[in-house]
């Protein structure tokens, strides 16, 4: 089968929710799966299974982002940020859990894959609500960085980012219209060993209002109320 887009698959609600659609369309899809060495990498193996559902193929890459260590909670030792409400995740400057440069590898990384592939769209999950603290989730990075990606690999691949504007609830609104299984999914960032979710990092609590305001019932097994 030859992709026609390339999905950055993250194991996450977002971009799984995005292969589902682009699936449901007849678009013949390639899973991008990247390890830059997140301390959550039981995400890789969720993004594996959801490929595998969905039957795609997937890529997998590895790399390296050693600079980053000691500064990042995500793939360094600093402590992942808990307990915090929806109001301060919004609202709070860059949290411990950016890593700068990893959305503009990731990409490169499908940019590169897609001019290989001649595959016309490259496919990502970022939602700009789920991350007002994050550079590389803004409608600025996107737009640019897609400019200079054609540029680079003199192709007309084309970035899309289908929940840019949308939030959790919304998107997860559309996943129960194409059946996603949600169980099947990961958000934590300090996930336990079998994939429960620790339910006080950041990324839980907006999953948590994710199906709140989406009035759907949360499959999530949360280890902390």
């Amino acid at each position: 089968m030859t992709a026609a887009a390339i999905v950055l698959l993250s194991g996450g609600i977002d971009s799984a929710v995005a292969l589902a659609s682009l699936r449901a369309e007849g678009v013949a899809c390639e899973a991008l799966l990247v390890d830059y060495g997140q301390r959550h990498g039981i995400e890789l193996a969720r993004a594996s299974a959801l490929a595998d559902y969905y039957e795609t193929p997937v890529t997998r890459v590895s790399v390296n982002l050693p600079a980053m260590r000691p500064h990042d909670a995500l793939i360094g030792q600093v402590a992942v940020p808990k307990h915090r409400s929806l109001r301060t995740i919004a609202t709070a400057p860059r949290p411990a859990t950016f890593v700068p440069g990893r959305n503009l590898v990731l990409l490169s990384l499908a940019f590169s894959l897609a001019a290989m592939r001649a595959a016309g769209r490259v496919v990502m999950g970022v939602t700009l609500s789920d991350a007002a603290g994050y550079a590389d989730c803004r409608p600025r990075f996107v737009t640019e960085f897609a400019i200079a990606a054609r540029c680079g690999t003199e192709t007309f691949v084309q970035l899309d980012t289908p929940w840019l504007y949308r939030t959790k609830g919304a998107v997860i609104a559309e996943g129960a219209r194409l059946g996603v299984d949600f169980a099947a999914t990961l958000s934590c960032y300090q996930p336990g060993a079998s994939g429960t979710h620790c339910g006080c990092c950041d990324a839980c609590v907006i999953r948590r209002h994710g199906f709140v305001d989406a009035g759907i019932v949360d499959p999530t097994i949360y280890e902390a109320p």
